[in-house]
């Protein structure tokens, strides 16, 4: 395994535990509110909000490695192009 799919490994599990702890914090927060313990379930809140910036950082860093991989392969196909162009010329 590579280091980039292990990083994506690492990032997509951390994504599914962020979910997974946004859906089950968001049920005991309104199981909490129901019961009328407003203090805990607005922790569960303070959690649920946590959760989601996390999971913002998370889409964030995809953006950003799916420009830098966009830009390595515009580098590349430039100097493919650049290596072919020298090549024309070579024959000429």
């Amino acid at each position: 395994m590579s280091i980039e799919q292990h990083y994506l490994k690492r990032d997509h599990n951390q994504l599914s535990e962020l979910i997974n702890a946004v859906h089950g914090n968001s049920l005991q927060a309104i199981q909490l509110a129901m019961e009328g313990k407003n203090e805990e379930a607005r922790l569960c809140s303070l959690k649920i909000t946590h959760c989601l910036k996390e999971i913002n950082k998370l889409k964030q860093k995809k953006i950003e490695t799916d420009v830098i991989r966009s830009l390595l392969n515009q580098i590349k196909e430039r100097e493919l192009t650049d290596q072919m162009l020298q090549m024309r010329k070579d024959w000429l």
